[in-house]
């Protein structure tokens, strides 16, 4: 019996200055040019994503008040966990999954790295109030998810492809991996 190496990640809330945003309950998925999208209402949440990561995106169109920008996420893996000054990596006897730190850019391509943090029960990404003062909308919010196993074997992984599982509020990153030439298993990591 393999021990589970998931790592499931949920929007939980989204602050401005202490205020909360409201997040749509009733998500709309979009694929767009191969960029899973969902809208939020004030914000769009985003995944690009291929066999060694997923690019999470949180970009807002606009947004009003003041203060900092505080993006909280919901996390539930049975990984251990360690930060590191490359982000937050999750971990046990046959895998990883890496958390990278955030950074945030705007219309203009100012970018600038974020503070990423984590209480043992979720994963929090701050947007300074300075930054935005001077920022030009949209402004995204960019971690980057990637994952290996360990052990030996071939590179052999192919046909990747997200699902969201709308009852369980969660991405499945799927592909196909051969166990021998004639022998395609289906795999899978949540977000």
């Amino acid at each position: 019996n393999r021990p589970d190496a998931s790592v499931r990640l949920a929007l939980h809330s989204v602050t401005r200055g202490g205020t909360a945003l409201p997040l749509d309950p009733d998500v709309a998925l979009r694929d767009v040019n191969g960029r899973l999208e969902v809208d939020r209402g004030s914000l769009v949440e985003a995944y690009d994503y291929d066999l060694q990561r997923v690019e999470q995106l949180f970009r807002f169109d606009a947004l009003s008040g003041s203060g900092d920008l505080v993006v909280t996420m919901d996390v539930d893996t049975d990984l251990a966990m360690r930060g590191g000054p490359d982000g937050i990596v999750f971990w046990n006897d046959i895998a990883q999954v890496n958390y990278s730190n955030a950074f945030v850019y705007d219309a203009n391509g100012v970018k600038v790295p974020i503070e990423t943090t984590w209480d043992q029960r979720s994963i929090s990404l701050t947007v300074p109030a300075s930054f935005l003062a001077g920022a030009t909308h949209p402004i995204t919010i960019d971690p980057v998810i990637n994952s290996f196993a360990f052990g030996g074997g071939t590179v052999d992984d192919s046909e990747p492809d997200i699902a969201f599982a709308r009852d369980e509020n969660r991405y499945l990153v799927v592909f196909e991996d051969f166990a021998t030439a004639t022998d395609p298993d289906l795999n899978y990591f949540a977000v």
